[in-house]
């Protein structure tokens, strides 16, 4: 086995999670040095374009979407920025599950990416 492929422009990270949809390879979230990793901040989405071997950052935030429970509590829906989670394809979708970020420590919450659902206009070069 051998690289083959040297692909520039990338985010920059450690403890993400990466998987291929579509012939698409999306990269969740992971930790990078001078960024603050607190509060709800939504977790960043990048994605390699494996034909032509470049990347862009995906605009998946448009709406805060919550969700109040029984208690009158008000969450988000949108998973959190965070690093050290596990990410999953099954059936065209990406099942992300736990990690961690420095306000909220370990996450035991499960969210699914469907990238069918991405506008083309909600895609930033």
């Amino acid at each position: 086995m051998y690289w083959t492929v040297k692909v520039d422009g990338g985010p920059k990270r450690v403890n993400h999670a990466a998987v291929e949809l579509n012939g698409l390879i999306y990269s969740f979230g992971g930790y990078c040095s001078g960024e603050i990793y607190e509060g709800n901040e939504p977790i960043d989405v990048h994605v390699l374009d494996t034909e032509t071997y470049r990347w862009r950052k995906l605009n998946v935030c448009c709406e805060k979407i919550t969700e109040t429970d029984s208690s009158g509590s008000t969450r988000s829906l949108m998973p959190y920025q965070r690093y050290g989670h596990t990410v999953v394809a099954y059936e065209g979708k990406a099942y992300l599950w736990g990690g961690r970020n420095d306000e909220h420590g370990a996450s035991a919450q499960m969210h699914v990416f469907d990238p069918e659902k991405i506008h083309k206009g909600d895609q930033i070069s």
